[in-house]
């Protein structure tokens, strides 16, 4: 899936990346990598918990990187308290 970055921490520890079907992937950048406001990422939306090569399409290089589950929020859900917004299975296919 490709999400394109919405936001980095102003210590440029952590990456938001949005999709075109508006979930949000947040992920620590890792040391070294070249990661920018408006870039375009190549991201595996079914993989989580473990280790993801991701690809940068903006530069043309890989990072790897680790998607944590509960950092993945659909941004079409509402929020509410003590719910989950974790996406669909039909949404993180890009529905």
């Amino acid at each position: 899936m490709t999400a394109k970055v919405q936001s980095i921490s102003a210590n440029g520890s952590l990456c938001e990346a949005r999709s075109d079907n508006d979930l949000l992937f947040v992920f620590p950048i890792p040391a070294g990598a070249d990661i920018r406001l408006g870039h375009l990422l190549e991201l595996d939306a079914n993989l989580f918990d473990a280790p993801q090569i991701v690809r940068n399409i903006s530069t043309g290089k890989e990072l790897k990187i680790v998607l944590k589950r509960n950092n993945v929020p659909d941004l079409r859900l509402p929020m509410a308290h003590g719910t989950s917004r974790f996406p669909s299975k039909e949404r993180l296919g890009g529905a």
